[in-house]
């Protein structure tokens, strides 16, 4: 399992093995700062007409996603994962 904060670990358990939808929303809130980040650096990339909000709702629609595939036992951490699927 990757190496991750204890707190994080234990969000990940109560989503995976219970669906609890509080631990969704915490793993949300822990994420989105990736998620903006990730969102300022694509947006060099695009021309001036596209609003760095978009690529950030965009972004938390791809973390939404992540979230609900990623398989901790591959021993992928999301971040890892996220990256990879943006690129794809």
């Amino acid at each position: 399992m990757p190496e991750l904060d204890k707190d994080i670990l234990e969000l990940w358990r109560r989503y995976t093995e219970e669906k609890d939808p509080q631990a969704r929303e915490q793993l949300i809130i822990n994420y989105a700062p990736l998620v903006k980040y990730v969102a300022g650096r694509m947006g060099t990339n695009f021309p001036s007409h596209v609003d760095e909000s978009e690529l950030i709702s965009y972004g938390l629609l791809g973390l939404i996603g992540a979230l609900e595939r990623l398989d901790l036992a591959r021993n992928t951490k999301l971040e890892t994962y996220g990256i990879t699927r943006r690129k794809g």
